[in-house]
């Protein structure tokens, strides 16, 4: 356990360097919009911050994907024990490898209330598998191979 949260951290600061210099975005069915700044608001908008101050809103029904201080998030489809719960949600991408990205999701659990995290991989926009104790190992090494 110990052996992965060292590895996925790792990833997620190789990962935050490389997407520092792009900037923040907000991407729509009607294109990608890049600002200085990209706030999450409480009534779940978007607000994307110009660099002459100006304030763009975006209602998070249309957004489809956005990067906030180099982290990228994109909505995909939720997944518990590999079965489609018919949910979408934002979920960070924590890194990517041939056409495979390895996704992370922060939810709150409904049982316990805490919050909780699962990790999936998807190829392009299809589930191929939830990581769980049986796949860690093997998904960890694919992902983290040079």
């Amino acid at each position: 356990m110990k052996k992965l949260l060292v590895i996925l951290t790792l990833v997620f600061i190789s990962t935050s360097l490389m997407a520092i210099d792009e900037g923040d975005f907000i991407k729509t069915k009607d294109g990608t919009f890049f600002f200085l700044k990209v706030k999450n608001t409480i009534a779940a908008n978007f607000i994307g911050v110009k660099s002459n101050g100006e304030k763009v809103k975006f209602n998070r029904y249309d957004v489809i994907g956005y990067c906030k201080d180099g982290e990228q998030f994109e909505k995909m489809p939720v997944y518990k024990n590999n079965v489609l719960i018919g949910e979408e949600d934002f979920m960070k991408v924590v890194c990517y490898r041939n056409g495979m990205k390895l996704y992370e999701y922060e939810y709150q659990s409904g049982n316990t209330g805490k919050e909780s995290r699962r990790y999936y991989v998807f190829k392009d926009d299809k589930f191929v598998v939830e990581m769980d104790y049986v796949n860690r190992e093997t998904l960890t090494a694919f992902f983290d191979a040079k």
